[in-house]
């Protein structure tokens, strides 16, 4: 059985829009298709908090002001990101207003209803096909436990970057398990050297591990952060305050920014529960046009997705820095 798409999930909250009473000025929060505001008609306000590659609303942390008759929110991926979500939508809705939680029963759509319930009362289904679920509750006139501000969200991890433990601010849906990834660990043991002035690019930034040991290593150098997830590049600028952050979702993104001496990243390869490598190859293919002549592009990845072989192709040459027995750092020049 596929998994519902996104439009799949869409057309389950267009088909039942006639059921949404918060439509005079709704909030639609994380509908990558666009479909849902369409149909809603002008009046409707989307919010992304992470980059669409294919363009759309500007991503920003927190939803924008208030107040919304109602909401319909695509649901997050992580719990914590559900919950921080739920939230802020309950903080810009009025009273009374309707809010949908919408999302695929392999997402766990059935399994945030109890959160939900927690935070808003009630809870209702209002729809259920193509393997999706619409969850609805109006916001109460006094939400018990609000958080209704980011700062409210911030937390710190200490993490060893190679040169002893520091603190580091996180938020909800940004740095998984509270402790360094074996792959990023690898990737800063094997730093390329780092000339004076340099300038380097950290994408998929996260909140700003590889950025804040290039600056510990060499200070001069001018430092880019590029993440997607504008919640991540908050914890990144309160990490890395020397740095500069960059949202986006595309290196071209970043085509009045660069180029770039040196470009590192840990880039992702998972798009929720499903693999995906769209990230990874348009890294690689995109990198020799963000390169200054001789820049490095340097990586790591899981040794299992052949990057090597991509790396090959967008540069003709690539370098094996150092491997585990699950991961590999990948090293390739322009020029």
């Amino acid at each position: 059985m596929a998994r519902p798409s996104e439009i799949d999930v869409a057309d389950v909250v267009v088909r039942a829009l006639d059921a949404f009473t918060g439509g005079e000025r709704a909030l639609v929060a994380g509908d990558a298709t666009g479909r849902i505001a369409d149909n809603l008609g002008g009046n409707a306000i989307q919010w992304h908090r992470r980059a669409l590659a294919a363009g759309g609303a500007r991503a920003t942390p927190w939803p924008p002001d208030g107040p919304y008759s109602g909401a319909i929110v695509r649901l997050p991926k992580s719990r914590a990101e559900r919950e921080m979500t739920l939230h802020s939508v309950a903080s810009v809705v009025e009273s009374d207003g309707p809010i949908w939680l919408v999302g695929a029963n392999d997402e766990g759509i059935k399994s945030a209803a109890a959160p939900m319930e927690g935070l808003l009362g009630a809870v209702t289904t209002v729809d259920t096909r193509r393997h999706c679920r619409i969850l609805s509750a109006a916001r109460p006139r006094n939400v018990a436990g609000l958080k209704p501000r980011l700062a409210d969200w911030r937390t710190t991890v200490n993490l060893d970057l190679g040169a002893g433990s520091r603190t580091f601010a996180t938020y909800p849906g940004v740095f998984a398990h509270g402790r360094l990834d074996e792959g990023s660990a690898l990737l800063l043991a094997h730093l390329p050297d780092i000339a004076a002035g340099a300038r380097v690019l950290d994408y998929g930034c996260g909140i700003g591990v590889i950025a804040a040991s290039v600056v510990s290593r060499q200070p001069s150098a001018k430092v880019v952060m590029f993440d997607a997830d504008a919640v991540a590049l908050v914890a990144a600028g309160e990490n890395v305050p020397s740095a500069r952050a960059v949202n986006g979702a595309r290196l071209a993104d970043l085509a009045a920014v660069g180029p770039f001496d040196v470009i590192l990243s840990n880039p992702p390869i998972h798009d929720g529960k499903s693999e995906s490598h769209t990230v990874l190859a348009a890294l690689i293919e995109q990198a020799p046009q963000q390169l200054s002549h001789n820049g490095t592009l340097q990586i790591v990845v899981q040794r299992r997705v052949h990057a090597a072989e991509m790396m090959r192709k967008a540069f003709g040459a690539c370098d094996v820095v150092a491997q585990t027995g699950a991961f590999e750092v990948l090293r390739a020049r322009r020029g």
